[in-house]
């Protein structure tokens, strides 16, 4: 099934965080799912937690995760 894209977060070099969740908890996407392509210091647990807060579901989000934090150090 495929799904809209609402946010496309891609080609951003330097981005480490999304936001802080703690204090920004309310973010929602009404219809569609996220994108996250090309962020090579975006770490795949931000992402993952950004995917929670926004309660997509597993499997709807376009995520390579190939091209995402690999020139960072994650955990």
């Amino acid at each position: 099934m495929l799904f809209s894209v609402a946010m496309k977060i891609s080609r951003n070099a330097n981005l480490q965080e999304l936001w802080d969740w703690r204090t920004h908890p309310t973010v929602r996407l009404m219809k569609g799912t996220v994108e996250f392509i090309e962020n090579a210091r975006l770490c795949l647990s931000a992402i993952n937690d950004s995917m929670r807060a926004i309660h997509i579901v597993s499997g709807q989000e376009p995520v390579i995760p190939d091209t995402n934090g690999y020139s960072a150090v994650c955990t």
